[in-house]
């Protein structure tokens, strides 16, 4: 029997070898940056990833940077409708956007879809889900749990005008009953807040960063209220990208996650305290729901310090 140290160092040098191989595939500056990675993942300070969760966390993200520098150079405006929306070519086939020349937003998106951002086969959307896509932007994270065999899409956006680039994005899944399109954020109680208008960042609109610049009034609701309202019998798979509203979001689903035990992705980029924020999400999941564990996603380590800063959070039922 291998001893459980044992299987960790095995798995890590597996990963560092992947690493190696994709090194010496690339140039001297991705040599240096993944040479980077592996020391900031080896780094034992990094409390919420585990050594093999970090570094395979940043090589995805390495990845993800790399395929959205590439796709951006593939997009192209094919034209803008009266309703003030934009429609641009991409790798996947056309896509609505709200935004003029939100081409980063475009690209980002497209490759944290690729790259599995909320979860792989195990983690993420398995055949037959009930979704909850919170933060649907303009439908591509839909698509993509749909692609992987969902039964049904709840998509929650609180951008007006993303809702309307989502609606023609899924203009057929709509009409068959697939996606169901809640036009609300999602925070810890109902109510009404100013969301801030990100010019140039349609993914960046938030009633939680404390942005300069045009706002306008958003309402919210929560999951439990929404579930209920919808009379959902399961919800299988719950996404959160909300930007920095994702505690609040999860305080609004005690009930939806204590009944369904749902596999959860919650994303912690936005924060400008990403250590801490990851402190508070876990510990609002671990204080409602006993009996979840997590995993590091996708990671970062921006800091000097080489602390290793996870960008997703998956959690799944034991």
């Amino acid at each position: 029997m291998t001893l459980p140290w044992k299987r960790t160092v095995f798995a890590i040098a597996g990963v560092l070898a992947t690493s190696v191989a994709i090194a010496m595939a690339a140039d001297r500056d991705r040599y240096s940056a993944l040479w980077t990675d592996a020391t900031a993942a080896m780094r034992w300070e990094n409390e919420l990833c585990t050594p093999v969760s970090a570094l395979q966390g940043l090589m995805k993200s390495r990845m993800v940077k790399l395929r959205t520098e590439a796709i951006r150079k593939d997009l192209r405006l094919i034209r803008q409708d009266a309703d003030g929306l934009f429609l641009y070519h991409t790798p996947g086939g056309p896509v609505w956007m709200p935004q003029a020349d939100d081409l980063n937003s475009l690209a980002v998106v497209i490759a944290e879809q690729e790259a599995a951002m909320y979860g792989n086969s195990s983690a993420g959307v398995h055949p037959g889900d009930v979704v909850i896509d919170a933060g649907a932007h303009v439908g591509l994270f839909a698509r993509t749990a749909l692609a992987a065999g969902a039964s049904k899409v709840i998509t929650f956006e609180v951008t007006p005008s993303s809702n309307r680039a989502l609606r023609r994005n899924l203009a057929a899944e709509i009409a068959d009953g697939r996606v169901v399109v809640v036009e609300k954020g999602v925070w810890f109680e109902e109510g009404v807040l100013p969301l801030t208008i990100i010019e140039g960042c349609s993914i960046c609109n938030s009633v939680s960063h404390p942005w300069m610049g045009r706002s306008i009034d958003v309402p919210l609701t929560t999951i439990d209220l929404a579930v209920a309202e919808l009379k959902l019998a399961r919800v299988d798979f719950i996404k959160l990208d909300i930007e920095n509203a994702e505690a609040n979001a999860l305080r609004g689903a005690r009930q939806t996650i204590a009944t369904h035990r749902p596999r959860v992705a919650v994303a912690l980029e936005n924060s400008k305290t990403r250590l801490a924020y990851g402190r508070e999400v876990t510990a609002v999941m671990q204080d409602a729901f006993a009996g979840y564990s997590y995993v590091c996603g996708a990671v970062t380590n921006p800091e000097a310090t080489e602390r290793i800063l996870p960008e997703i959070l998956h959690f799944s039922p034991n």
